[in-house]
């Protein structure tokens, strides 16, 4: 068993939860990036948007399957893996 009691698994499971954990708070900071852009009338050109103080919210649930289901109605792609 990959879960055994003698802990095998648990760093593969931590790593995991860190990436995951990771790539959700880069989502987070997207939608934060994009929301201050509207407010403010900044284009969408890549430059930099200064995060206030507090840092990114994180007042909504969200997981991975979210993420990659958002991506693929926005591309019109009913995978969500970019197949």
């Amino acid at each position: 068993d990959e879960h055994s009691s003698d802990g095998r698994g648990v760093y593969e499971r931590l790593v995991l939860d860190s990436l995951q954990g990771f790539i959700i708070n880069c989502e987070r900071r997207s939608r934060q990036e994009q929301k201050l852009r509207k407010i403010r009338g900044l284009r969408r050109d890549g430059s930099p948007v200064v995060i206030p103080d507090g840092g990114v919210f994180a007042n909504e649930e969200m997981e991975l399957d979210d993420i990659y289901l958002m991506e693929s109605e926005e591309d019109g792609n009913d995978t969500g893996f970019g197949l």
